[in-house]
């Protein structure tokens, strides 16, 4: 192309079949050949064609030495895009028609962290809904919220920004909340309610807390890395006020996302409450404990791979690759041999 790519789509996959749904999404734009494509595939998956992409910009396919490690994968994605802004998208969440328009007139503004409007993909579960509202509950329809906590994954960041991070960029890739700190240092941030993102969640009610556990020990494990053994203290003790802060928080979203015609199941109150005790806990668990190789890998498997954590009556109709390729525990032996 004569032109270089106005965004750069960054995700990490475990093969191309993965993100065809994606790529269909960035395809569907207004704008579509503006959209390089950076995908990040373990070894034995880098040399293969990605499907679909004839209306985007260019595809980069980078190879990675894992997927157990999402950050570090990230990172080498990001040192391949050339791009002006990159999009830290997911294989299971959806750009939305108008998306690409919306995003690009934002940073046109000076936008140096833009956070998107989220639609539930499979709104039919209590489990779905509890995980979305928990993860991105502020960035659901609903009135505004004052200030919003934007998101992390399936934003869009200046890539300038990104690099000036050097070395703690990795790092900061699992504290969302301080990286959107440092990026406020570099420019403004903006939530960006006509760019929506249909994402898809995690339904088996037994996955959702295994990755709820996981996302805290991770969250603390990055956190701790920057604090004296006080602080640490401090809060490895103090999770369950975190816990009753962080479900006062969720509930009082719940009332706005009604009234903006979001039809949530009754179970999902319960749902949420324990999630985020368990998330809390794993948190609290993290401050003392640090490092759980184990808990970033499940992470990482749920990130790529989220149609094996449906429940199995949505698994077929999201799954895009081959039946016997969707089992967590083949995809977990299938991760540590890579």
């Amino acid at each position: 192309m004569s032109e270089p790519p106005a965004l750069s789509a960054a995700v990490v996959a475990d093969e191309p079949a993965t993100i065809a749904p994606l790529v269909r999404a960035l395809a569907a734009q207004t704008g579509s050949d503006r959209v390089e494509l950076v995908v990040g595939l373990p070894p034995g998956h880098a040399g293969e064609r990605i499907p679909d992409t004839g209306k985007l910009h260019s595809v980069i396919v980078v190879p990675v030495p894992s997927i157990a490690d999402l950050g570090a994968a990230r990172v080498v994605c990001f040192k391949r895009a050339t791009a002006p802004i990159v999009l830290l998208a997911e294989t299971h969440a959806f750009p939305e028609p108008g998306w690409l328009e919306a995003v690009l007139s934002a940073h046109g503004d000076g936008v140096a962290l833009a956070g998107p409007r989220f639609e539930n993909a499979n709104p039919g579960s209590a489990v779905s809904w509890a995980n979305l509202i928990d993860h991105y509950g502020p960035s659901l329809p609903g009135p505004e919220f004052g200030v919003r906590p934007l998101a992390g994954h399936n934003s869009t960041m200046d890539l300038g920004a990104l690099r000036d991070l050097g070395p703690d960029l990795e790092p900061l890739l699992r504290d969302f909340p301080e990286l959107h700190r440092r990026l406020g240092e570099w420019g403004r941030s903006a939530f960006v309610a006509e760019a929506r993102v249909s994402h898809l969640n995690i339904s088996s009610l037994r996955w959702w807390l295994l990755e709820a556990w996981a996302g805290g020990r991770v969250y603390a494990t990055a956190r701790r890395r920057r604090w004296g053994w006080p602080r640490r203290l401090g809060y490895g003790l103090a999770w369950p006020l975190l816990a009753a802060v962080e479900i006062a928080r969720r509930l009082r979203l719940l009332g706005p996302i009604r009234r903006a015609g979001l039809r949530i199941p009754r179970r999902t109150v319960p749902l949420l409450a324990l999630g985020i005790v368990v998330r809390c806990l794993g948190e609290g668990v993290g401050y003392f404990a640090g490092r759980d190789s184990s808990g970033r890998e499940l992470l990482s498997l749920t990130e790529i791979r989220r149609t094996d954590y449906l429940r199995s009556a949505e698994r077929q109709r999201f799954d895009p690759r081959p039946s016997d390729s969707s089992d967590p525990q083949t995809a977990a032996a299938g991760s540590r041999h890579e």
